[in-house]
Parts: C-alpha cells; sequence; structure tokens
C-alpha cells in the first residue's frame, strides 16, 4: 500500500499548489473577500469529491495489486511445493516401515550370499593337500552356499511386489552369479582338479560387488523418495 499513500500525497501537494495559486491569482486581480472565499469553497468542494472518488480508485486498485502479488506469490510457493512432491511418493507410515524392513532383509541376505559366494574357493596355498579332504571341505562350503542360496530365492521372489523392475533384475543378476560361481567350484571339485579359472571368478564377483553397490543406491533412493502421511 506504499504506493497508495506516495499517490495520494502528491494529490494533496497538487492540491494545495493549486489553493495558494488561486489565492495569489484572486489577490492579484483584487478580488473581493467574499468572491475570494466562494471560489475557494467551490474549488474545495470540487477537489474534496474528486479526492474521495479517486482515493477509493485508488485504494481498491493498489489492493488489487496487492492481492495479486500475494496470490501470484502462493501460486509460486504451490508450484515449487508440487514440483517438490512430484519427486516424493506419498505412503503411510505403516507401509513405510514395511518397504523399511523388506528392504533391511533383502540386502542383508544378498551380502550374506556374497560372502559365501566369495568362500566357495579358498585361495590356492590354503587348499588342503589331499584331494579327499579338498573335496569334503568344497562340499561343505557348496552346502551352506546352497542353504543361502535357497533363502536367497526365497526372498527375492517373496517380496517381489515390494520393489521395482529394476531393483529385481539386479537381485535376480546377483544371485545367477553367484549361481554361477557354485557351479564351476562344484565342476572343478567334481572332476578333481584343483585348477580353475580365478580370471572368470574375479570378474564374476566384481560385477557381484557392483550390482550389490546398485542395490544399496536404488533401495536408498526409495526410501528417500517416500514421504510419510498421515494414516
Amino acid at each position: 500500500m506504499l504506493n497508495f499513500f506516495k499517490k495520494q500525497i502528491k494529490k494533496i501537494g497538487l492540491f494545495l499548489i493549486i489553493l495558494i495559486a488561486i489565492m495569489l491569482f484572486s489577490i492579484i486581480c483584487d478580488f473581493e473577500n467574499q468572491t475570494i472565499i466562494n471560489i475557494m469553497i467551490i474549488y474545495i468542494g470540487i477537489c474534496w469529491f474528486i479526492m474521495q472518488k479517486t482515493w477509493y480508485d485508488d485504494y481498491t486498485l493498489e489492493n488489487n495489486k496487492e492481492l495479486e502479488k500475494i496470490k501470484n506469490n502462493l501460486n509460486r510457493e504451490l508450484e515449487k511445493y508440487k514440483l517438490k512432491l512430484s519427486d516424493r511418493t506419498l505412503v503411510t507410515k505403516l507401509q513405510y516401515d514395511l518397504e523399511f524392513k523388506i528392504y533391511v532383509e533383502i540386502y542383508e541376505i544378498m551380502f550374506s550370499l556374497y560372502i559365501e559366494t566369495d568362500k566357495l574357493r579358498p585361495p590356492l596355498d590354503n587348499l588342503p593337500k589331499e584331494i579327499i579332504a579338498y573335496k569334503k571341505e568344497i562340499e561343505r562350503r557348496l552346502n551352506y552356499f546352497g542353504t543361502i542360496y535357497n533363502a536367497t530365492s526365497t526372498i527375492i521372489n517373496k517380496y517381489r511386489p515390494f520393489y521395482s523392475n529394476e531393483i529385481f533384475e539386479i537381485l535376480r543378476n546377483t544371485r545367477d552369479l553367484c549361481h554361477k560361481e557354485s557351479l564351476e567350484v562344484a565342476l572343478s571339485a567334481k572332476n578333481n582338479e584343483l585348477f580353475f579359472d580365478f580370471k572368470d571368478s574375479m570378474d564374476r564377483k566384481l560385477v557381484i560387488n557392483k550390482n550389490l553397490e546398485k542395490i544399496s543406491n536404488l533401495i536408498k533412493q526409495r526410501i528417500e523418495s517416500m514421504k510419510i502421511i498421515e494414516d
């Protein structure tokens, strides 16, 4: 409303200047006092009517401008809020807790599978000297790996509806790579061969490790995108 008051001050100033000019003109022209008074009364009456009318119009105009400004600001804030919400998924506290629990469980079992996969083939200098002892050790590790592998497959499929296709594909690919590693180890042990393609094994484990990092980032993004609303 500052512009409104500035405009009214200017009008009052102009009114006074004209009033003084009329008075000086009347004095110079040597008008009678009554004539001067009548002129002043007429002038003040006209100015009062005009100012009343213009004050109301000016006030309405400035008030509308202020309201329009407030409206535009609110719309901008609303658009910003909508933009933020467009990247967020509204969920209930129950759904948030459920998904969080699922993601923790999935990542935990996947990491365990990776650890057991890495343990399948011990370093060459730690291999048992006797073939029988070696095969028993590999068999023991494969059996334990199989238990973790089956548990991982069950959890991946069990919670399939709760995560995106992207996460599912990476989970499945990681599980399959771990399974591939176990098959190669089992084949090597079955044929009584101490030789093992460590390069292929390391390449698989490198992909598995990268997949785990991808899964971690995708889960983090999903959790950060969720906004809890009241039930």
